[in-house]
């Protein structure tokens, strides 16, 4: 149903709902913990492979702050398109 302000608001997750979604994230931050250093893991471990499908390439963070970085790439060849 829409309304004057927009659309109607979202139902709210039931008790169910929470429980499986707070012990998904357990499981999620368990596993994260024993297999990945503690760090969120967001892909396969495996799934890519340096010179397969990753490139790796030479270069250094120039500036930082709290929200990004900027990197300068060295060039890895003569001809840089």
């Amino acid at each position: 149903m829409n309304r004057l302000q927009g659309a109607s608001p979202a139902p709210s997750p039931t008790r169910h709902q929470i429980r499986q979604s707070v012990r998904q994230r357990n499981t999620n931050f368990a596993r994260d913990i024993r297999d990945n250093g503690g760090m969120p893991s967001m892909i396969e471990p495996g799934a890519f492979e340096v010179g397969r499908d990753l490139a790796v390439t030479p270069g250094a963070v120039v500036a930082r702050d709290a929200v990004a970085e900027v990197l300068r790439y060295a060039p890895a060849t003569d001809t840089v398109f």
